[in-house]
């Protein structure tokens, strides 16, 4: 199956992993294989998460097999009904992206006051991660104006202009810190009024 994988050939992969399959049912890798061209390239969630249901019986510490069911749980229910599944793939290789993904099930649908401590320990155990410094500018918007502006303005920093995905989120941010400035003034504004 990873053959027409590769090429680009993602029915015919599913035939091949699917072949091998009735041979070896309980193969968690087949199973894996199979759930990640489902989840990805073939977009069957539902059928993703069955064969990962499979999967994490015989490697229910996969990080990799976590980290997929917590994005299939995610598409299929909820943010919060994908949180276990992030909070296990927390490991090794895995950690950073899990923890990310973790901690952006707390800013959905509404920002949960939970946020703000994911983020802080994802921005200090992985200081680059931009995706963590957006998040951190968003948790801490509503609370801490100047924190906020900070981590936007960290996020600037670390970001990189030709990658769509952070072009997307540094529009987002300025329009937040737009908002956040807007704050700031109003609440020096109010400060001089109550002195004066």
């Amino acid at each position: 199956g990873s053959g027409y994988w590769t090429r680009g050939d993602y029915w015919k992969s599913v035939v091949f992993y699917s072949q091998a399959l009735r041979f070896w049912p309980q193969e968690a890798r087949f199973r894996y294989a199979r759930a990640a061209l489902m989840a990805g390239r073939l977009n069957d969630p539902a059928w993703a998460r069955s064969d990962l249901k499979i999967a994490l019986q015989h490697a229910p510490d996969n990080a990799r097999y976590l980290f997929l069911m917590g994005t299939v749980t995610q598409t299929l229910e909820t943010p919060a009904a994908a949180r276990p599944f992030f909070e296990r793939a927390m490991k090794e290789e895995w950690r950073q992206q899990a923890m990310e993904h973790y901690c952006e099930t707390f800013m959905m649908p509404t920002i949960a006051t939970e946020a703000r401590d994911c983020t802080r320990r994802l921005v200090e155990e992985f200081p680059k991660s931009t995706v963590g410094w957006h998040m951190r500018a968003w948790a801490l918007a509503d609370n801490d104006v100047d924190a906020a502006l900070a981590a936007a303005r960290q996020f600037r920093t670390l970001a990189d202009p030709k990658n769509p995905d952070q072009t997307r989120a540094f529009e987002h941010l300025k329009a937040l810190q737009t908002e956040l400035q807007s704050k700031r003034a109003a609440s020096a504004g109010r400060a001089v009024d109550v002195v004066a």
